[in-house]
């Protein structure tokens, strides 16, 4: 439905509670909360917003969760910045893998996702960790994409996987690769519908 401040009075505030509605408060309570209580940037101001247009409007309030203003707050801005990366279809899936040396692991889910966009990539693994905490991605062992090729930039030994390694390698080692898939979780796709603009997603 289009609405238009021309419409007559009237008219146009019946076209307004046809699109609207007021948001649950267990959905407005902690969003308020968060906003208020902490320091904000502005990706994070962006994604309060679309959180509060997306639970005030009948079309898409379904996608909005009590605990989504929580999970905001959990997040860094290099997080956000990953979790944009990421496609938001339940049929796509991403390479990521466990780095052993000696059959010893030394490295835990580590991807590219994000490359050139974070501003601390070495902390990648972390921030992997922490979307898979908050159950917006899972982490799939035991199970590998058939293309083969996505996995080998990976395992090029770029100086963010050198950083990351170099406590750990061993000399004339030979390192070994888990090949391992990533995709978003149910529940990450409605984050990312509820808490994102449209073309980020």
């Amino acid at each position: 439905m289009i609405i238009s401040e021309k419409d007559e009075p009237k008219a146009f505030v019946i076209s307004l509670m046809a699109v609207f509605q007021c948001p649950q408060m267990d959905v407005v309570y902690p969003l308020a909360q968060s906003v208020l209580i902490n320091e904000i940037d502005d990706e994070m101001k962006l994604m309060y917003a679309n959180l509060f247009v997306n639970a005030s409007s009948k079309e898409t309030s379904r996608f909005v969760h009590p605990s989504f203003a929580s999970i905001i707050n959990q997040l860094t801005v290099d997080e956000i910045k990953l979790f944009k990366q990421f496609e938001n279809s339940p049929s796509k899936a991403w390479p990521i893998v466990n780095i052993m040396d000696r059959n010893v692991t030394i490295l835990t889910n580590y991807t590219n996702i994000g490359s050139g966009v974070l501003k601390e990539e070495k902390n990648i693994c972390a921030y992997i960790d922490n979307l898979s905490r908050l159950n917006l991605i899972l982490i799939e062992p035991g199970v590998c994409l058939a293309d083969e090729n996505r996995y080998k930039p990976l395992k090029e030994l770029n100086p963010v996987v050198s950083e990351l390694i170099s406590n750990h390698i061993y000399k004339h080692t030979q390192l070994k690769y888990e090949h391992r898939t990533i995709r978003l979780t149910n529940l990450g796709r409605m984050f990312k519908r509820a808490c994102f603009n449209q073309e980020e997603i």
